[in-house]
């Protein structure tokens, strides 16, 4: 736990990490980029703080930026230690729990982002959305299949950043910043567009997470892409940070 609070602190006064956690500021604009109150209240989003939630994650997702700012955290997490020769201080510790610790620590900002921006997303739903609109301010959807559906979205976007985490770790161990940056980004468009290709949508979680009428096809589609994805990208970038002369 030391290792990982060590590893984190150092992370988490990056400017750059500033930066990454300001996305989490995007709910509050939602109303100021609404083109006027009448459409944002017939808006199906402003239904239910779900509903709202959810949008503002999927605009996130798609929007790559908070991404590009947090593939350069990541790459410097790993290439910019190794360049410098800072992995030589941990000389004597094991490899495998040097790789474990940064991923949980960066594992840590990813859901420390998410979370600020779950809370500013209820903020903003109930102190301004709610009043100006005279919405009912329902927390969950009076559908349970669209619930289970949403949560199946959020979740699916929420490994999909998990992945990016280990790609990018795992491709900055022996690349350059730039190139484990756009690799990170590359992956993640393409998985944002693959379901809309015949060719390639079954092998995006997103195809899966969108289907409808079977969830347990659904749910396993998108268990097993994750488990691949992340796995070679784990298994691939704990051999290669074993092989990396400190």
């Amino acid at each position: 736990m030391t290792l990982i609070y060590s590893i984190f602190h150092s992370i988490i006064s990056k400017r750059e990490a500033k930066i990454f956690l300001s996305f989490c500021l995007l709910p509050a604009l939602v109303p100021l980029l609404s083109s006027s109150m009448e459409s944002l209240g017939s808006a199906d989003y402003t239904k239910d703080f779900f509903s709202f939630l959810q949008t503002v994650l999927e605009v996130q997702f798609r929007l790559l930026l908070p991404m590009l700012i947090f593939s350069l955290i990541i790459s410097s997490v790993f290439r910019e230690e190794i360049d410098s020769k800072i992995l030589f201080l941990y000389k004597d510790m094991n490899r495998k729990r040097i790789f474990d610790a940064k991923l949980i620590a960066l594992f840590i900002l990813y859901g420390l982002y998410l979370l600020a921006t779950a809370v500013t997303s209820l903020i903003t739903y109930y102190l301004f959305v709610v009043p100006r609109l005279n919405q009912a301010g329902a927390f969950f959807p009076s559908d349970a299949t669209t619930l289970v559906q949403g949560l199946l979205v959020i979740g699916t976007q929420l490994l999909l950043g998990v992945i990016v985490i280990a790609l990018v770790s795992l491709i900055s161990i022996r690349s350059k910043t730039i190139v484990a940056v756009l690799s990170g980004l590359f992956f993640l468009f393409n998985m944002i567009t693959a379901p809309l290709l015949v060719g390639l949508r079954y092998l995006a979680p997103l195809y899966y997470a969108g289907l409808k009428g079977n969830l347990l096809v659904s749910l396993v589609g998108v268990l097993v892409l994750f488990i691949c994805y992340f796995g070679f990208c784990y298994l691939k970038g704990l051999n290669q940070f074993k092989r990396v002369e400190f």
